[in-house]
């Protein structure tokens, strides 16, 4: 939702509707991927994730047993516990090689 922005009377508007309010969604979660079975799927679930409060998204996706990892309004990550399946660990930085200085 950062990339498909804009404002009207100085407030952020953006493209995902709140079907309860037919406004754009307010909840603080600001970008979601999903993992689920089809394409398809995790189309709709990221999307239905971006419409609800972070912990209605989270439970949502959990419940049908699928995967996502939501990102809040101050950038912080909240991964379900089927996303974490997937996460690949971070791996330190390679070593240089010494070099041989008597040339």
């Amino acid at each position: 939702m950062l990339r498909r922005r804009w404002r009207i009377d100085g407030r952020p508007q953006h493209h995902v509707i709140d079907p309860r309010t037919g406004a754009p969604a307010d909840t603080g979660v600001v970008a979601a991927t999903a993992l689920a079975r089809t394409a398809w799927q995790a189309e709709v679930l990221a999307k239905a994730a971006l419409a609800r409060p972070l912990d209605e998204a989270l439970a949502l996706v959990s419940g049908i047993g699928a995967g996502a990892v939501l990102v809040d309004d101050v950038g912080g990550l909240h991964p379900t516990p089927g996303f974490e399946a997937f996460r690949v660990p971070a791996t330190p930085a390679p070593t240089p090689a010494p070099t041989d200085d008597r040339s």
